[in-house]
């Protein structure tokens, strides 16, 4: 089964503060910075067909970290559909995880069902015409 979106939540201890989906229909990046955090630091999650891709500034701490490339002022790292990812930022925690769904359904546009309804009405109407002739 495909990852189709990644979660990224931010919690103090039981209570969860933040919660995003990233996904290719709806939000594909997230950035957190000092509001949200309550520490001098950024991190951008953008989502991609391939993973999640990561980019921290210095004042994070976590077990990832160890494959993260230095960029000078922040830290890339790459998270594929069989990783997760446990940071911290101050006292606050941030985990961000695959989640698993099934293929999303287009919603019912009602303007066009009605306008095919009335298309396939009109064409019974001609046949009705036609075999009673």
């Amino acid at each position: 089964m495909d990852v189709t979106t990644w979660i990224v939540q931010v919690r103090w201890g039981n209570h969860r503060l933040h919660t995003e989906a990233l996904d290719r229909e709806g939000m594909t990046s997230l950035e957190l910075g000092p509001a949200e955090l309550g520490i001098d630091g950024k991190a951008a999650f953008t989502w991609t067909e391939l993973g999640l891709k990561v980019a921290l500034s210095p004042g994070f701490t976590g077990r990832a970290l160890r494959d993260a490339k230095d960029r000078g002022d922040a830290f890339e790292l790459f998270l594929e559909p069989k990783d997760t990812l446990k940071l911290g930022a101050g006292t606050l925690r941030i985990d961000v995880r695959p989640a698993f769904l099934p293929a999303r359904r287009l919603p019912i546009d009602v303007k066009v069902l009605g306008v095919l309804a009335l298309a396939l009405f009109g064409v019974a109407l001609v046949l009705a015409s036609v075999v009673g002739a």
